[in-house]
């Protein structure tokens, strides 16, 4: 009796490693209308050992080039992320998650394509990555933050860090430095930083996802800053 469940257990074991090995793609078409704007969401889908995801991929369907950007950069993170959860695996035998989210904040001036990444990897919880594609209509250009602000990002970072630490609130000179580090350390002046901001009409706002300049359980963080 021992021995037989033993065996299907095994069988059990075995059989879900091979429906978990099947990689499944699916597409949905989900139609948005952001500013006169029609947007297609495709929405591929895997699942093996190493790693689950949904992965969605916005298409602009009059601006393909735009698009085909976009669709690269997301499949190029995505890759990375799969390879790491595969070598991952076998030494911690844990199954990782990979999903994005879509949302557009587009208006008459700009395409605003805002991308929220989430992966899971152990430690109970789910890290949360913010990152935007912006281009402009008028001149078919994508947007750094750097040319729409007309700072270069050393000024940007200083004006951030000022702009945060002027609405924190502490009781300690320890919690003071603890919020005074995080903030530095998530407003420096280097691009990964800054990956995530929108074009608005009047202001552009720079978003921090949770964790980056603040603890996770303070959720996401932002500053505006005016065009020049």
């Amino acid at each position: 009796m021992k021995h037989f469940f033993y065996n299907k257990q095994l069988f059990f074991k075995h059989s879900l490693s091979i429906s978990l090995l099947l990689l499944f793609f699916s597409v949905m078409l989900t139609s948005l209308i952001s500013c006169k704007e029609t947007i297609i969401v495709n929405t591929q889908a895997i699942a093996s050992e190493s790693l689950i995801a949904t992965v969605k991929i916005p298409e602009y369907e009059r601006y393909p080039e735009f698009s085909t950007f976009i669709r690269e950069e997301i499949e190029k993170d995505f890759l990375d992320y799969k390879k790491y959860a595969e070598m991952d695996y076998p030494y911690s035998g844990i199954t990782s998650t990979y999903r994005t989210e879509t949302e557009d904040y587009s208006n008459s001036k700009y395409l605003n394509c805002f991308i929220k990444k989430y992966i899971y990897a152990g430690e109970n919880i789910e890290d949360e990555y913010f990152i935007t594609f912006v281009l402009n209509k008028k001149t078919k250009q994508i947007e750094t933050l750097e040319n729409l602000s007309g700072r270069k990002l050393e000024e940007i970072s200083k004006y951030c860090e000022k702009k945060l630490m002027a609405n924190q609130k502490w009781e300690s000179d320890y919690e003071y430095n603890v919020i005074s580090e995080d903030i530095k350390n998530g407003t420096r002046p280097i691009q990964r930083n800054y990956s995530a901001f929108v074009a608005g009409k009047k202001e552009i706002t720079i978003h921090f996802a949770p964790g980056q300049v603040r603890s996770k359980w303070f959720g996401p963080q932002s500053v505006t800053i005016s065009y020049k």
